[in-house]
This record gives C-alpha cells, structure tokens and sequence, in this order.
C-alpha cells in the first residue's frame, strides 16, 4: 500500500516505507525549526549512533544509569496496561519499557527516520504515525495511557496548550505524563553562582547541543493552569524527574575522581524529597483520568 484515503473528505496520504503520513504543514517558525532540525537528527553517524542522542543525552555510563534510573521511577503509572499506548513526539527513541503492558504501542512523530527506528525497536506492537502532536490523527478517547517525553517545550510557547488539549482529546480512562523542564530550577541558581566564582571557562569541554532548535518551558504554575484547564475532571500532579539538567550532568560526571561523587550527591538529594519538584531542573506532570468521557 502506498496511501491511505480518508473515508470522509477522500484526501489521500502517502505510506512510506509502512509509515503513514499525516502530517500537517508546519505553520509557524518554531514547528519548522524542529522539523528542519530533526530531519538529519535522526539518522545514524558513522559509529551507527543516532545523532540526535549524541547532541541531547549523556552517553557515559553515569550519564546513561542517571536518566535510565530516574525515568524508571514512573513506570509503574501504567502498570494497568490497555489497548492503546500513546508515546507522542517519540522521535527515534519510543519508551519501550513504559508501553510493555500495552497491546499496541503508537509512536506519533514527524520525522520517517525516527519512526522507522521505532518499528525496529517494537516490532509487530508498534503503530508508528507521522504526524504532529498539534493536531493527532487519531481518534478521540482511543488511548489509554500517554506518554510525551521530552517534546512539548519544543513547541512555539503560545502553542503547547494545543498539544495538551489533543493529549487530553485522545486520552480515555488512564495516565499521561509529560517529561518536562522547570525553568525556576535551583540549578539555574547555583550555576549563576558557580559561574560567578569560576568564571566561563571553569568546566571541562564537553560537545554541546546545536542552538538552531526552538526551546521554551512554562514554570510550574502556568503548566499546571493548562493541564487542570484541559483535565478538569482528573487529578494532576508534579512530581521531580531529575535534579540537574543534561548540560550539567555532563560536565560533572567527566569530572576526573568526583565523577561517582556527584552522581550519589544528585542521587541522594533526589531521595530525601521525593515529592518535591520546584527545586528539580526536570519535572513530570502526572494526569490521572479516572472514567471514560
């Protein structure tokens, strides 16, 4: 099959390489900046590593346990499994472990490459969609747990209240979170401290992420204003997801000698407040739908 025709308005969409796309034209600055970025991003470089997380994620050992632990913390939001798992804006990196108890697990993204990643990592439980996350092509109330990790401050900052209205047109009964950035964070405090004492160049040289992306995250309150906005009938919550930020994990973990030293101090710190999320440089909002619409 090489494309789909809507029943309806009989508009027709093209299938590549299994993927349907529907998507829809980019119609501000920011969605086409993170379009035009992502599409190289999630292709392979010539240690067959995905670009995208090279330029995004620490890839040290510490770098790795340290996202992989603090995520892992909020698998058990959809221990109840159902029909459909939503991972939207998944890129090439779909959380396979959070869909486990799912019967389908539907990557929503606007980049092919990263779909076709995500069919390889999922196999015969994935639905990968290209489309966009302003506007789903799915249906209404078919979900049954959501995930959006790492994507909605990508989004232009007038616009991401549309994206939590289709997170929450698309979610039945169930949970969504949203893995997010508090921009009020205590690290942003201490690095204008330490920048202050150590000057610009007192961290070690490390690669940085290339600034030709759109990034904008709400504070908290604002965040939560939307979310009980478009959830009035659920319970909402944030909780802390991690301490400190990629950026700064980075550079302490490669810190010769203190490198295990500040991995146990983030650690340490995350599990005597648990609940706290203000102080945490990345957050995550929990929706918890109790009934059916």
């Amino acid at each position: 099959m090489d494309k789909l025709e809507c029943s309806d308005c009989r508009a027709n969409y093209p299938v590549v390489d299994g993927v349907p796309v529907l998507l829809v034209d980019a119609d501000d600055q920011a969605s086409s900046a993170i379009r035009q970025f992502y599409s190289n991003a999630w292709k392979r470089d010539e240690q067959h590593e995905l670009r995208a997380r090279v330029l995004h994620n620490d890839l040290s050992d510490l770098g790795e346990r340290y996202a992989a632990v603090n995520e892992q913390k909020f698998e058990r939001h959809f221990e109840g499994g159902g029909g459909y798992f939503l991972d939207a804006g998944c890129g090439a990196l779909p959380r396979v472990s959070f869909g486990k108890r799912f019967a389908h697990h539907v990557c929503l993204d606007f980049s092919l490459d990263g779909l076709i990643e995500c069919r390889r990592a999922l196999g015969e439980r994935a639905i990968t969609v290209c489309g966009s996350v302003l506007k789903m092509p799915l249906k209404t109330s078919i979900c049954d747990g959501v995930l959006a990790a790492h994507c909605i401050y990508h989004i232009e900052r007038e616009r991401q209240h549309q994206a939590v209205s289709e997170m929450s047109r698309v979610l039945a009964a169930g949970r969504m979170l949203i893995f997010y950035a508090n921009p009020n964070a205590l690290e942003r405090r201490v690095i204008r401290g330490l920048k202050r004492l150590m000057g610009r160049g007192g961290w070690p040289d490390v690669p940085q992420i290339t600034d030709n992306f759109y990034y904008y995250a709400h504070p908290i309150d604002r965040m939560l204003g939307f979310l009980h906005d478009e959830f009035p009938d659920s319970a909402v919550n944030v909780l802390p997801l991690r301490l400190v930020s990629t950026t700064v994990s980075v550079r302490a973990f490669r810190v010769k000698v203190l490198g295990h030293a500040f991995f146990y101090a983030f650690r340490a710190v995350e599990k005597l407040a648990p609940r706290s999320a203000r102080p945490a440089r990345l957050v995550t909002y929990v929706v918890d739908r109790p009934t059916k619409r």
